[in-house]
């Protein structure tokens, strides 16, 4: 069975991308034989509905660009998913005229969107039938029926309270658990009692609404300053447990986090893609730096 991974980052990532994907092909024998780019999320600088991280400012490059980035993506049989959940959404928002446009030019029968706001979910599906929707982790901060949801969603990415709660998960019909996301290395504890003022705080950046600073911080993200901060990190998933615990179940829906540069991407796929004697030269060539 495929691990179908949601990756991040495909605006600032398409590069790396390219070179993992041509890596992929030329040296199979360093990568896991079960990890497939089957997703990426992000969104576009600029896009007020964009939630779960900032991007400021507009896109970088013409009009051109933005078709060729749509067509790598295409050709390569990979789909791309928009984080349109900002949660601080008012009526108005939803005509953004950038946000339509972008929506618009991206919408080509493959390409999804991950929601959690009620007003721009309907505006949404009213607007752009094309599209196919997942319910986010940021919608999760009280339990529902994440399994009735997926008669509504294409996929529901489960709060990562679930991620080990065995009983939730064997209780997933076998026929759903390949739509049942499961977010494996963000490194923010479960616990993190600033979650969702962290989501509140990146909304409003968007939105360029005043937020205080200081809320912007986090005093709780475990991250031992080592490339691959796996260490000591009991919160985190990796390829053994997934191999042996979850694909056996039928979880293969995976998504990995690492939004908004380039080096953060390159760091998620190298930890989960490359074979771990291959992880620090796997990283280098696809972020296109030295080894030294």
């Amino acid at each position: 069975m495929d691990i179908n991974f949601n990756c991040p980052e495909f605006y600032y990532g398409i590069d790396v991308y390219d070179r993992l994907l041509e890596l992929q092909e030329l040296e199979p024998q360093a990568f896991y034989p079960e990890a497939k780019v089957k997703y990426v999320y992000g969104a576009l600088p600029g896009m007020i509905w964009n939630g779960g991280g900032f991007m400021g400012g507009m896109p970088e490059h013409n009009i051109d660009y933005l078709c060729a980035v749509r067509e790598f993506y295409e050709k390569n049989n990979i789909i791309l998913r928009f984080t349109l959940t900002n949660p601080n959404l008012e009526e108005t928002d939803v005509y953004d005229r950038q946000c339509n446009e972008m929506l618009k030019l991206f919408d080509n029968g493959m390409n999804e969107i991950i929601v959690n706001s009620p007003i721009l979910e309907k505006y949404l599906r009213d607007k752009f039938p094309n599209y196919k929707f997942t319910k986010s982790i940021t919608a999760a901060k009280e339990d529902y029926d994440f399994v009735k949801a997926l008669d509504t969603y294409e996929s529901v990415v489960i709060p990562r309270r679930k991620n080990r709660d065995w009983d939730f998960l064997n209780s997933v019909p076998e026929s759903k658990r390949s739509k049942i996301e499961i977010l494996v290395d963000e490194t923010c504890p479960i616990d993190c009692p600033r979650l969702y003022t962290h989501y509140n705080v990146f909304s409003k950046m968007n939105l360029f609404q005043s937020f205080n600073d200081r809320e912007r911080n986090c005093t709780t993200i475990k991250n031992n300053d080592s490339m691959f901060p796996e260490i000591g990190n009991k919160d985190m998933i990796y390829m053994d447990e997934i191999i042996n615990k979850y694909l056996p179940l039928g979880f293969n829906d995976i998504k990995l986090s690492g939004r908004n540069s380039a080096d953060h991407c390159a760091k998620a796929l190298a930890q989960y893609f490359f074979k771990p004697e291959y992880k620090l030269a796997g990283f280098c060539y696809i972020l296109n730096v030295g080894l030294n």
